[in-house]
C-alpha cells in the first residue's frame, strides 16, 4: 500500500470521526442551519490540518484549521495559517451525507453579502485581501509588508498591534467543505470554483454519479 493510499485511509477515517461528533451515531442524510451560532458548532468537528479542503468564491482554496466567531459582526473567521485566516458572513450551511462512504460527505456555505472597505461599490470581485488590526477594524494589505500602520506625528512608523492578522474577506459567493480523501477533491478542475454554480443537492447527485461510475469500472 502506497502512502498515498495511507493518507485516504487515514484522511477518511478521521472525517468520518467528526462526522460522529458533529452528529452522534445516526447522521441526517441531509441537514441545513441559518443560524452563525449553530453553523459554527457543526463546522468545529471538521477543522484541521489535512483534514478537509475548502473550495473558495471565485476558485482556489485552503485548509481551515479552526473556526471561531470574527470580529465582524455576524461573521466567522477560519484559519488557514497562524495570523492568516478567511473572514465571511455565514447564511446558509447545508450538511449532506452518504452513508456508504462517509469521506464522500460535505458542507456547503451559502454567504451573505459583505460591503466592500477597499473599493466601495465594487461588487465583481467576490472578496478583498485585507489586514485586521483589531477585531472588526481593518486597514489596508500593504501594512503587513510594511509591519506598520502608518507614521505618528514625530514621522516614526506606528508597527503593526501584535493581534493584527491578514484576512480575506469574502463580500460574496459559496465555500464547499469536502474530506481530502473524497472524489471531488481528486478532480483536479474543481478549483476553478465551479462549485459556486452549483445547489448542494446538484453537488451530491455529481458525487453520486462518479461513485457509481467508479464502482461499473
Amino acid at each position: 500500500m502506497s502512502s498515498q493510499d495511507d493518507f485516504r485511509i487515514e484522511a477518511g477515517r478521521r472525517w468520518g470521526a467528526a462526522i460522529t461528533q458533529a452528529f452522534g451515531a445516526n447522521p441526517p442524510d441531509s441537514a441545513t442551519w441559518h443560524r452563525r451560532g449553530g453553523m459554527r458548532a457543526v463546522l468545529v468537528p471538521f477543522m484541521g490540518l489535512n483534514l478537509g479542503r475548502a473550495f473558495l468564491p471565485g476558485g482556489g482554496g485552503a485548509d481551515f484549521l479552526s473556526v471561531d466567531d470574527a470580529g465582524e459582526e455576524g461573521c466567522l473567521f477560519c484559519a488557514v495559517d497562524d495570523r492568516v485566516g478567511e473572514v465571511f458572513r455565514p447564511g446558509r450551511l447545508q450538511f449532506e451525507y452518504f452513508p456508504d462512504e462517509p469521506a464522500q460527505s460535505f458542507l456547503f456555505l451559502d454567504l451573505e453579502r459583505l460591503p466592500d472597505i477597499e473599493r466601495v461599490g465594487d461588487t465583481a470581485t467576490e472578496g478583498e485581501r485585507i489586514v485586521e488590526i483589531a477585531p472588526g477594524k481593518y486597514t489596508d494589505q500593504a501594512a503587513w509588508a510594511e509591519g506598520m500602520i502608518g507614521f505618528d506625528e514625530q514621522g516614526v512608523g506606528i508597527p503593526l498591534p501584535e493581534q493584527s492578522r491578514l484576512v480575506t474577506r469574502w463580500l460574496k459567493g459559496k465555500i464547499l467543505i469536502v474530506c481530502k480523501a473524497s472524489v471531488w477533491n481528486d478532480i483536479d478542475a474543481a478549483s476553478d470554483g465551479r462549485h459556486e454554480a452549483m445547489t448542494a443537492e446538484r453537488i451530491r447527485a455529481a458525487i453520486a454519479r462518479t461513485l457509481s461510475g467508479r464502482s461499473r469500472d
